[in-house]
């Protein structure tokens, strides 16, 4: 078998996990209009730049932050890029001077 043959034990592994994820999700507490503002406006600087400059952000980087924006919410998904940034700028920083 190929391994880029899809199986009937994949599929079912799949359904169920995708199963337990929103069973999960259903469980958490959100609010539904912080968490979509934060899928929707926290992404989007990143995905303007990667728009602007070629080979910037990838893709990725901007799902994960939205993701983020998704469950933390507009004002925690900030903080979270601006304390990622300062510790990243110390790191580099240090590492540049040692």
């Amino acid at each position: 078998m190929a391994s880029d043959t899809i199986t009937l034990q994949m599929i079912i592994k799949g359904v169920l996990f995708a199963g337990i994820l929103i069973i999960g999700v259903a469980l958490i507490n959100i609010e539904w209009t912080e968490s979509l503002l934060g899928l929707i406006i926290v992404p989007l600087p990143f995905f303007i730049m990667a728009c602007l400059k070629e080979n910037s952000i990838g893709g990725g980087d901007i799902k994960l932050i939205g993701a983020c924006g998704f469950f933390l919410g507009v004002k925690s998904t900030v903080l979270g890029c601006i304390i990622s940034l300062a510790i990243a700028i110390i790191f580099v920083f240090i590492s540049e001077h040692a």
